[in-house]
């Protein structure tokens, strides 16, 4: 009668002397598992529960058991394939589920992903502006604050009566002064850090002003003298200088307003070079240190010939940039 052999994937069988009922039976249930099989997207390999009960079934349809035998036999094939495929079309269905409601997650992630990413975005835009307006405000109204001489030097007493309004003013008490001396200060310095040079000025009679600037720089308001004479009638003559940056806008000015101006002291700069003052017929001096880095001899010279040929140059040995004024700097100011 022949043995059955059975082997391969997803029901294939090969059949030596089986009989035709024995071969259709063993098709039948190949034709299930390959149903059940194109039914899902699962990997194309069996289970091997699957493969042992395709197996087991086709040993039971030897035809060498009798006709009866083979029937009952085609009967629990179809039974076995029935529920095999019933069986492997959940298991497909679950596994299609699965992959489905990852693939519904994922795509709920992404969905708010694009809602949320302009939020993120909006939000980091937002800290980033905010820090930079904190810092440019911060660096806006910072001014290097004075030492305890420069404020000990703002005290009113018997010689000197020191006003901060509208101007940071020292008036002597023992004359009446006719002549005015404007100081604009430096680059982010507190105007007060000037106080013991200008209480020595006034004491020589003169009325020494040194006016607060926009944000600590001269360059926002370089025409703040013209302010200070129209308020102060009783001077007859006006000198002014300044340090820093505070010297170079003095001397735009007197080029602007030669008029104006009997005298320029210019600190630790020099002159635009939109300012020609080399016409002028009033005494100059420009003092700078030797250990400047940019106010130097080259730089000083370069820029004479916008000065008058009489202009006065101090250099003082040892002197940096920051010792115009009585304030605070940090190690790097060096």
């Amino acid at each position: 009668m022949g043995t059955v052999i059975a082997c391969g994937v997803f029901g294939r069988c090969t059949l030596k002397g089986a009989s035709e009922l024995s071969h259709f039976a063993c098709r039948q249930v190949s034709v299930a598992f390959a149903e059940g099989h194109a039914a899902s997207d699962a990997p194309r390999t069996a289970p091997s529960w699957t493969r042992g009960l395709q197996a087991f079934s086709c040993r039971l349809l030897a035809p060498s058991r009798g006709e009866l035998v083979q029937r009952r036999a085609l009967r629990i094939a179809r039974i076995q394939a029935t529920q095999l495929t019933e069986e492997w079309n959940v298991i497909a269905l679950k596994g299609a589920l699965t992959r489905r409601e990852e693939t519904d997650m994922l795509d709920s992630m992404k969905d708010k992903l694009r809602h949320r990413l302009p939020k993120w975005l909006l939000a980091a835009l937002g800290v980033v502006i905010v820090a930079a307006l904190l810092w440019g405000l911060q660096w806006a109204t910072y001014a290097r604050p004075p030492l305890p001489d420069a404020i000990e030097a703002l005290r009113s007493d018997e010689l000197m009566q020191v006003t901060d309004e509208p101007w940071l003013t020292f008036t002597p008490n023992h004359a009446t002064p006719t002549t005015g001396f404007i100081f604009y200060p430096g680059g982010r310095v507190d105007p007060r850090a000037y106080a013991p040079l200008m209480r020595e000025i006034a004491l020589d009679g003169y009325l020494a002003i040194v006016p607060k600037m926009p944000i600590n720089m001269a360059v926002f308001n370089p025409n703040v003298a013209d302010k200070i004479m129209a308020h102060h009638p009783e001077i007859e003559h006006w000198t002014i200088g300044g340090h820093s940056v505070g010297g170079a806008m003095a001397a735009q000015y007197t080029s602007k307003h030669p008029e104006a101006i009997a005298g320029l002291a210019i600190w630790a700069s020099y002159p635009p070079n939109s300012a020609d003052l080399s016409d002028l017929a009033i005494p100059v001096v420009s003092i700078y240190g030797s250990r400047e880095l940019r106010v130097n001899d080259t730089s000083v010279g370069e820029r004479k010939h916008l000065l008058p040929a009489t202009t006065r140059y101090v250099r003082i040995e040892g002197g940096d940039h920051h010792q115009f004024g009585a304030y605070e700097i940090s190690p790097a100011d060096h």
